[in-house]
């Protein structure tokens, strides 16, 4: 498909938002940013729809401001759609998570005229304690003991869990699987020839979620590694504490001890691996030239590293479209399982 009979696809899909008075008059269309998020677009589409809508005299850009909508040209009269209410429940360690913050945004950004979201933290601890509308469709994003979380969906069954994909539970999470694979897949193109994979031995207080959550992601690594004909070697190395400070000396130290040594690192998260970065730094080992290091998650301090952390993230815009569709169908009684794409975020630690 060309990427003019994209934008014109594109062009299409906002002026009829703009015809049913979904983006009313007066207001400014999503930015260029979140239309390739939302729609999954390049930036050129995205401009060039925009340029279709103005040749139709339905918008005007304004410099600094945005995209503004003018005219509104034969709607057909509706009735007003019935919002949906929406209640995004997060567990109070997510509430620095700048992931979320950034999903809710950008979904009322896209869908704000068809739902109605509120937002509401709570103990991990407490899940059943709070007193929450049965009947309402719940977005749950935390990290639950299974019992109690059977406990809460059997109380709420109009509940998406986001970011665990649970038997027997609506879920939107990552697919956790490929995001490992792609992890090792840009390691291999970049030419590494020695892998560690960082595990992390659990302590009782980390949840089984994020135990599933690194364990798929392990699994997708080897997994790819062996479908190679002339795959890179690699090892496991231990991360024996839960704590910011110490991992990075002891994983690194680890490694000196070993004869072979490695060329390339994977971290099963961004705190490590920033921790990894600095250890590596003050070790005076180069990153990538001598290791490289990739992570997970794109954490907003990611970018902010020196090399800039590569991490491999869930897709946002496949995200939104999955986090909608759950929506639909939850609400109409039906069950959903949505498994989120990823995608590499290349900066310079690779």
């Amino acid at each position: 498909m060309s990427i003019q009979s994209k934008a014109e696809q594109l062009a299409q899909t906002l002026k009829e938002r703009i015809l049913s008075g979904e983006y009313p008059l007066n207001s400014y269309l999503p930015s260029t940013s979140l239309l390739c998020e939302g729609f999954g677009v390049s930036k050129t589409t995205a401009r060039q729809a925009v340029v279709l809508l103005k040749a139709e005299g339905l918008v005007c850009g304004h410099h600094g401001l945005g995209v503004q909508i003018i005219r509104r040209t034969c709607a057909p009269p509706q009735r007003k759609a019935q919002r949906l209410s929406v209640l995004f429940v997060l567990e109070y360690t997510l509430w620095d998570n700048p992931f979320f913050y950034r999903l809710i945004a950008s979904f009322q950004q896209f869908y704000g005229t068809r739902i109605q979201i509120r937002t509401q933290f709570i103990f991990s601890t407490k899940l059943n304690e709070e007193i929450l509308p049965a009947d309402e469709l719940i977005l749950l994003a935390g990290r639950f003991p299974e019992e109690m979380l059977n406990t809460f969906i059997a109380a709420h069954p109009k509940t998406i869990l986001l970011n665990w994909a649970l038997e027997g539970v609506n879920y939107v999470a990552p697919d956790e699987r490929l995001a490992g694979q792609y992890a090792a897949q840009a390691l291999v193109e970049a030419g590494k020839k020695r892998i560690g994979l960082l595990n992390i031995t659990y302590h009782y207080y980390l949840s089984k979620a994020l135990g599933d959550e690194f364990d798929l992601r392990l699994k997708g690594i080897r997994n790819y590694l062996h479908t190679l004909p002339n795959p890179p070697s690699y090892i496991d190395i231990a991360a024996d504490d839960w704590d910011w400070l110490e991992p990075g000396d002891k994983v690194i130290a680890r490694l000196l001890e070993k004869s072979n040594g490695v060329d390339a690192l994977i971290s099963p998260f961004d705190h490590l691996a920033v921790n990894l970065l600095d250890t590596l730094h003050r070790r005076n080992i180069k990153v990538p030239q001598q290791i490289a290091l990739i992570s997970f998650d794109d954490n907003f301090f990611s970018q902010f590293c020196r090399p800039a952390l590569t991490t491999v993230a869930p897709q946002m815009s496949d995200y939104m479209q999955k986090l909608w569709k759950g929506i639909q169908a939850v609400s109409h009684g039906k069950t959903y399982h949505g498994m989120v794409k990823p995608v590499i975020v290349s900066r310079d630690s690779v």
